[in-house]
C-alpha cells in the first residue's frame, strides 16, 4: 500500500534526523513529578472509536514518559498500544517513538518545527504525546512565595506552545487521532495540597486546548495512580513500572473503542 510504503521511507529519513536532535537531550535530566487532574475536576475523556485496521502507523513524541522510562519491559504505554493494536489488526504495526527523556514543551515545539518530523506527522495515523511535567517540576526550584506567579506565567506559555503544537500536527495531518496524556501525582496527602491544585489546573487547561481541536483525545491518569501509587510507580519512583504503563495503554484503547489488552503483566 503506497501509505506503508511513504511510512517506511519517511521513518528512514526519520532515524537519521531525530538520531542528532535526541543526542543532545539524551543528557537531559529524567521527568520530574508527572501530574494529573482531580477526580471530579476532569471527568474522563470520551471514547473516539477507531478501526485498528485503519492504523497502519504509529507516532509518539514528547517526554520520558512516551518513551517509556521506568518499565521493565521496555514497552512503555506506546508499547502496550502498539501490541493491542497488533492483536486487533493481526499485522505489524510501524512505530516510531521519537521522544526524549527530559523533554520540554519548547524543545517539543522546536523539534515538529523540523521538516523530516513534519513529514512523519503526515504519514501517521496515529500520534501519541506525553509533555508537560517537566514544564510543571520547575516550580519546584522556585521560592514559594514566588511560586503562584511563576506557576501562572508558566502555564500561559505552556498553554500557547501546547496550542501551537497540536495546531501545527492537525494542519499537517487533518485525520489521524492525536491521544494525549494527563499527568499523574506522585503525592496525594494533604500536605502537598499547593502542588496538587496546580496540577488541576494545569491538566484543566491542557483538556481545554485538546477540545479545541477536531480528533484528539486526553486521557487522564489521575485516579488510576491514585488508587494505585505504590503498585504503579517504578523503582526511580517517578516513572510508571511496567503494571502502570500497562493501565495507561488499557485505558488508551479502551478510549478508542478497542478494547482491553490481554498482557502478562495487565493490572
Amino acid at each position: 500500500m503506497m501509505k506503508k510504503w511513504i511510512w517506511y521511507t519517511v521513518s528512514t529519513i526519520f532515524i537519521l534526523g531525530i538520531s542528532i536532535f535526541a543526542y543532545g537531550f539524551g543528557q537531559a535530566i529524567s521527568i520530574g513529578i508527572e501530574v494529573n487532574q482531580a477526580p471530579g475536576i476532569v471527568q474522563p475523556a470520551p471514547e473516539m472509536t477507531v478501526e485498528p485496521q485503519m492504523v497502519d502507523g504509529v507516532l509518539a513524541m514528547g517526554d520520558s514518559l512516551a518513551r517509556g522510562t521506568g518499565d521493565e519491559t521496555g514497552e512503555g504505554f506506546v508499547g502496550y498500544v502498539v501490541r493491542g493494536l497488533e492483536s486487533s489488526n493481526g499485522e505489524p504495526l510501524p512505530l516510531y517513538n521519537i521522544a526524549v527523556e527530559g523533554l520540554g514543551t519548547q524543545a517539543l515545539l522546536s523539534q515538529i518545527n523540523d521538516p523530516q518530523t513534519r513529514e512523519g506527522i503526515r504519514s501517521s495515523s496515529l500520534i501519541l504525546i506525553s509533555i508537560g511535567g517537566n514544564d510543571l517540576r520547575a516550580i519546584e526550584r522556585v521560592e514559594s512565595t514566588q511560586r503562584s506567579q511563576y506557576f501562572k506565567d508558566a502555564l500561559d506559555i505552556y498553554i500557547g506552545q501546547l496550542g501551537e503544537i497540536i495546531g501545527i500536527i492537525r494542519a499537517e495531518n487533518k485525520g489521524a487521532p492525536i491521544v494525549f496524556i494527563g499527568l499523574y501525582n506522585l503525592d496525594y496527602s494533604p500536605s502537598n495540597q499547593e502542588r496538587s491544585e496546580y496540577l488541576i489546573e494545569w491538566n484543566q487547561s491542557t483538556q481545554k486546548v485538546l477540545e479545541s481541536f477536531e480528533g484528539t483525545l486526553f486521557t487522564p491518569t489521575y485516579d488510576l495512580f491514585k488508587l494505585n501509587l505504590e503498585d504503579y510507580i517504578s523503582a526511580d519512583g517517578l516513572h510508571p513500572n511496567s503494571k502502570g504503563y500497562a493501565a495507561i495503554g488499557d485505558r488508551i484503547l479502551r478510549n478508542l473503542g478497542i478494547g482491553k489488552m490481554n498482557m502478562p503483566n495487565q493490572y
